[in-house]
């Protein structure tokens, strides 16, 4: 019998992670239970930090950098701020993160993180400050498309204008608190590629361009140089 590849040192992280967060929250770990993480099914990477892990959302280069004095974190999207209150665990300091979500039970999220209500697709508040990272723990897509965009005919593009004017409008308002050599993170599945183009060019008209890496369910942002 052929001997089992190695692992990478993303998966080593993800498997940690994911033993760590049975232990942090034994009573999330339910699958037949619709109000907690689950361990399968088809939502099941709805709160799980191993998957925001697995996925290169968060890596361990970014936990280093983020104990570091001074660096920041904004996580969009971030209710129940599972995936925050980890990394506090793993040595980030809850004072360099700051949750934010629609959502008003981001308020009662656990933890000492700062946090704040307020829609992603809006104007987002002056007073956050800015940030070496900021993260979209899939929160964009949703954001952007609706929560079932998992379920639109690939093959209908009847809403592909206005997703990409979404999309801009919410990458913009992220590029204004990103600090110079940040970088913008968004798992999920993701629109069309030629919404993705067409909300860099609405970037750039708007005065604010962009590298934009994309995948189907990954996708990364910088300021263009």
């Amino acid at each position: 019998m052929p001997k089992p590849a190695p692992k990478d040192e993303l998966t080593i992280f993800a498997d940690d992670v994911a033993a760590l967060e049975k232990r942090i929250f034994p009573g999330q770990m339910d699958e037949k239970d619709s109000t907690r993480m689950k361990n399968v099914g088809k939502y099941s990477w709805l709160y799980r930090p191993s998957h925001h892990v697995a996925t290169g959302l968060i890596t361990k280069k970014d936990i280093e950098m983020l104990k570091a004095s001074g660096k920041r974190l904004l996580s969009i999207g971030a209710h129940p701020a599972y995936l925050e209150q980890l990394l506090c665990i793993l040595g980030v300091p809850a004072e360099h993160i700051f949750i934010a979500d629609k959502d008003a039970g981001i308020a009662l999220a656990d933890g000492l993180m700062e946090r704040t209500i307020f829609d992603a697709t809006g104007i987002w508040p002056e007073s956050i400050g800015t940030f070496d990272l900021i993260i979209f723990p899939e929160s964009l897509c949703m954001a952007v498309g609706g929560d079932k965009k998992e379920d639109k005919d690939p093959k209908d593009f009847s809403g592909d204008a206005k997703e990409a004017a979404t999309l801009a409008v919410v990458m913009g308002q992220a590029l204004k608190k990103l600090r110079d050599g940040g970088e913008i993170r968004a798992n999920g599945p993701m629109s069309h590629p030629n919404v993705v183009k067409a909300a860099t060019k609405l970037l750039e008209t708007a005065g604010h361009p962009a590298v934009i890496d994309y995948d189907r369910f990954f996708l990364t942002v910088r300021k263009a140089i």
